[in-house]
Order: structure tokens, then sequence, then C-alpha cells
């Protein structure tokens, strides 16, 4: 049984290592106190090695090692929105609020890159073609705003086609100062 949780993963590392030595003393085998040991030792690494889940702890260490941006905005790139920026941010400000029951102005600087590349992952769609990558160039060609770049990925993901139930916006991962990966909940 797979765990997250550390204590849990040596419990079941200590059962598996004092069971072999067990069951050769049980056996009625001649069984050395060095070898005993060792037996013990290869048993608990060997047992908190495949009892630990270790796709979380990647999943947990990767999110924890980079920014993640705009992580307090709502949105549903589902829900249908005006054509033009000042429209798109009144319906973003609206949802948050309704939402989040948070004021969202949407005026602070995200990014000074004016071109940025965004990684959108959709798990349902197989191999290669689930990565789709995004090159955005903000309105000024200077830097963008929460506002300008939510407007941009709400026209690039409606492009993109069928979500299903990954329609939700949940943040961007920063992987450098023009590189990010979307993040994208149900």
């Amino acid at each position: 049984m797979q765990t997250s949780n550390p204590l849990l993963a040596l419990l079941q590392g200590i059962v598996l290592g004092l069971s072999t030595p067990m069951l050769i003393w049980a056996a009625d085998l001649p069984l050395d106190w060095k070898i005993g040991s060792i037996l013990f030792g290869v048993g608990l690494w060997t047992g908190i090695f495949c009892c630990w889940d270790w796709s979380q702890w990647w999943k947990d260490r990767r999110t924890r090692s980079t920014e993640i941006v705009m992580r307090d905005v709502a949105w549903n790139f589902a829900t249908s929105a005006p054509a033009d920026l000042e429209g798109f941010k009144l319906a973003v400000a609206h949802y948050q609020q309704e939402v989040s029951n948070t004021l969202w102005e949407g005026e602070r600087v995200v990014c000074p890159s004016g071109l940025l590349t965004i990684v959108v992952h959709r798990p349902w769609l197989d191999g290669e073609k689930g990565l789709t990558w995004l090159e955005l160039e903000s309105p000024d060609k200077t830097a963008w705003t929460e506002a300008q770049l939510m407007f941009s990925l709400h026209q690039a993901m409606t492009k993109l086609g069928e979500l299903y139930d990954h329609s939700y916006f949940e943040g961007l991962i920063r992987h450098d100062e023009r590189s990010f990966e979307l993040i994208l909940g149900s």
C-alpha cells in the first residue's frame, strides 16, 4: 500500500524489515545476529522505498520549488466572455466576486516580458497531442497585467477545443521569466 505519510511508510518498512528475520527464526534455521541485522536493514529500506508514494512526492516537490502565479484568480474557461478586454475584465471580476467573494481588478503586472510561452497539459489526449505550447504576445509588447494575460489565455483556450471538466483556471507555474505551465482544475 503506497502512502504519502512518512510515518506510515516507515512503519510499513519496519514490518517488512522484521518479517524476514522472523520467518527465518520461525523456520528454525540458523540465524546469526549480523545476518539478521542486515536482513532487517534491507527489508526496512525496501519497505520504505516500495510503500512511499513517489508520484505525490514529486508533484508536491515540483509545485513547492516553483512560484505559482495568479493562484488567487478564479475563472472558468468554459464561461462565455465578452470579446473586448474591458468587458472581459468585468466578467472575471464578477465571476471572482461570485466564487470567492474577493475583489479583482486585474491591473497587477504578472510578467515584465512581452512574449510568453505557456504549456497546456490536457491528460485526456494521448501522448504529444496532450501537450500544447501557446506563444502569447502582450498587447503593448512590454509587460503583462493579470487582465491582459487572462484575456489572451481565454481566447487561446477556446480555440484549443473541448476542455471537458478541466476548465477551471488554478494558476500558472513559473518556470522562468517568460515560460509558464497552465494549471487546469475540475
